[in-house]
């Protein structure tokens, strides 16, 4: 029995695998503004892991830091996704992202002594577009999204210059 549960989980990874792709990617950013005075960066690795041409599950990580004068934020999240490709205009993918995100964000304000600390929970759907740019290179936008914050007990709907993700897929 033991014998035959192991060759059927065997069947079961390589006919999955079978099509399976993997994703590597992510964004890198970096903003200042001098009035006032804020700089914000942020790293963000993402791997995929394709099931079929329609459904990706995947993890990306988020690691932030703005200064704003003498107050510091530092952000950590981590957030399972799932993206569903639902059209194809030509090259362009259409698609629908869900996901889970866990923020633990450390906030420090110099000047008062005063500092506190978030974990947050949020639950978004993303729309965006991917771009083929060769075989194995995709362009990557989020385009807005649709979230819910269990910190702030808030239903939000953001769409504008600055909820724009943009990045960059690489498919092994």
């Amino acid at each position: 029995m033991k014998r035959f549960l192991f060759y059927l989980s065997i069947l079961a990874i390589s006919t999955i695998s079978a099509f399976a792709q993997t994703q590597l990617g992510g964004t890198l950013s970096f903003f200042h503004t001098d009035r006032p005075a804020l700089t914000s960066y942020s790293i963000s690795p993402d791997v995929g892991f394709s099931l079929n041409p329609k459904w990706v599950l995947g993890l990306q990580l988020d690691i932030i830091r703005e200064e704003e004068g003498t107050n510091k934020n530092h952000d950590f999240s981590v957030s399972p996704y799932v993206r569903y490709n639902a059209a194809e205009v030509g090259p362009l993918k259409l698609f629908a992202e869900g996901r889970i995100s866990y923020l633990h964000s450390v906030y420090k304000s110099k000047d008062s002594d005063f500092s506190t600390i978030i974990n947050d929970v949020r639950i978004q759907l993303r729309p965006g577009i991917i771009y083929p740019l060769c075989e194995r290179l995709d362009f990557i936008a989020h385009l807005g999204s649709l979230a819910y914050s269990t910190d702030s007990k808030s239903l939000s709907f953001v769409f504008d210059v600055s909820s724009v993700n943009i990045g960059f897929v690489f498919k092994i």
